[in-house]
């Protein structure tokens, strides 16, 4: 009975085992029903299991043994990986709640036991920082900002043990130039001249093989301090430079130091005369001799300009009879300024506006304008505005002549106002609040292109508007000579 009993739980083992997949529960459910049975031995689940797998493995290739076996290792892996993360969040979440209740110890020290149960406890995980952001304005004066400002009381950079240095001319100059008292290119050289010659004279020296190189450290020194006020023109320049040559060549020289003051003194006074002064009559001159008039005819001028107002007056000198038609300048007013100067000569003028330039153009036989410089690409460089009058001068067929003297003329070339150029307080332009959202850009200078012109007229001569290289080498004939 034992044996037939035991024959039969075999084979349904055996039949269990011969099929492709095994079903663990239903083996181990006959098993244990055979074990209850009186008399039979017990039979080992792993046993029954391992014979299993082994004869499963038999049947594979290695690579799917492989395939099988790393799938083990993946799934593995990722158990791990799920289960560490799961004890961080665990340790994250008990250490927030240690520091939440060590936090509200320490804010209330002396507080029972009861009332910290029974008080709420501070989320701090939730608490949000309100960033501000802020908030860049552009600004299209961001394209100018290379440009100089000209401002009446600028912060003036001067070392201490170089105030005992600085004379009190120049730092008068400076301040008339930045407030608008000194305008002009002829006008600004003049009083830059003036100024030096004042600190010549005040120059003392004791050992006279070191003139030159003390009195050009000293004019260097003042020349600074009248840029720091506003920018030097190009007149100023030249100026400059032809009295800084000239001192080193007296410094060679082995004379008194009160002989070479006195020579630099007469070398400033004839430049004054000579190429300023003088320069301006022959322009004059220059422009009676080329517009002949029977009749009164009608010329118009931009702003105030010296060598034009020079040009007019040497025309009622001669008996010319002429009507002159004055176009403002909106910033800083110099038309009546002109018109004030001419109405004393019992010369009669119109006052108009920019807006008006194109109704009066058609009663103007010639237009004449001032600068303050002359560039090597026959530009000129003038008060804003002026090549405003210039271009409609050209539309309208009229010719326009642009007075320069020689001094002023300059190695640079510019094709664009916004290079090099100074800017002024933008209130001239309209009242601006500090809540205003306004951006006022005021540019003291622009640029005139030489197609828009006729002739310069200099002191050497008229030449076409495209002859800058010409005069400017007849100018160094002249000098040499």
């Amino acid at each position: 009975m034992t044996s037939c009993v035991k024959n039969k739980a075999n084979d349904a083992v055996k039949i269990d085992s011969g099929t492709d997949s095994v079903d663990g529960e239903r083996i181990l459910g006959k098993v244990s029903a055979v074990t209850t049975l009186p008399g039979i031995q017990m039979i080992s689940v792993s046993k029954i299991s391992s014979e299993k797998v082994e004869n499963n493995t038999n049947g594979l290739s290695k690579s799917q043994l492989k395939a099988q076996r790393r799938e083990l290792q993946e799934a593995q892996r990722a158990a791990k990986h799920t289960q560490g993360l799961l004890l961080k969040s665990k340790q994250d979440k008990e250490n927030n709640s240690n520091g939440q209740e060590k936090y509200v110890e320490k804010l209330q020290p002396a507080l029972s036991t009861e009332e910290k149960k029974a008080m709420p406890k501070l989320d701090l995980t939730t608490r949000t920082v309100e960033k501000t952001k802020k908030k860049v304005k552009f600004s299209a004066l961001s394209f100018f900002s290379h440009l100089p400002i000209i401002e009446k009381d600028p912060k003036l950079a001067v070392k201490a043990f170089e105030l005992c240095r600085i004379h009190q001319s120049f730092y008068k100059f400076g301040q008339d130039c930045a407030n608008g008292l000194i305008r002009g290119g002829n006008a600004r050289a003049i009083g830059l001249l003036t100024c030096l010659k004042l600190l010549i004279r005040s120059c003392e020296l004791s050992a006279e093989n070191d003139f030159s190189r003390n009195l050009l450290s000293r004019i260097e020194l003042n020349f600074r301090l009248v840029e720091q006020h506003r920018p030097a023109s190009v007149s100023m320049m030249n100026c400059l430079r032809v009295i800084k040559t000239k001192c080193l060549q007296l410094g060679e020289k082995n004379i008194p130091s009160n002989e070479l003051k006195e020579e630099l003194i007469d070398a400033i006074d004839s430049y004054i005369d000579t190429d300023i002064k003088k320069a301006i009559d022959g322009i004059a001159e220059s422009i009676c001799k080329a517009t002949d008039s029977s009749f009164k005819e009608v010329y118009m001028t931009f702003g105030f300009s010296s060598t034009v107002f020079q040009v007019f007056k040497k025309m009622k000198m001669i008996g010319r009879v002429f009507h002159v038609v004055i176009v403002e300048s909106a910033l800083r007013s110099e038309g009546k300024e002109m018109m004030k100067r001419l109405a004393r000569l019992d010369i009669p003028c119109t006052l108009v506006f920019s807006k008006d330039i194109s109704f009066m153009m058609k009663y103007v036989k010639m237009v004449f304008l001032g600068s303050s410089a002359l560039l090597v690409n026959s530009d000129v460089l003038a008060r804003a505005g002026t090549s405003q009058v210039a271009l409609t001068a050209k539309s309208f067929n009229v010719p326009v002549l642009a007075c320069c003297e020689t001094y002023k003329c300059t190695n640079r070339a510019q094709t664009d106002a916004f290079s090099l150029n100074e800017r002024g307080s933008p209130c001239q332009l309209v009242d601006l609040n500090e809540s205003s959202n306004i951006d006022g850009l005021n540019l003291v200078y622009d640029i005139t292109p030489n197609s828009f012109l006729t002739a310069i007229v200099t002191e050497i001569g008229i030449f076409p508007a495209g002859a800058a290289k010409a005069i400017l080498r007849l100018k160094q004939l002249d000098a040499d000579e």
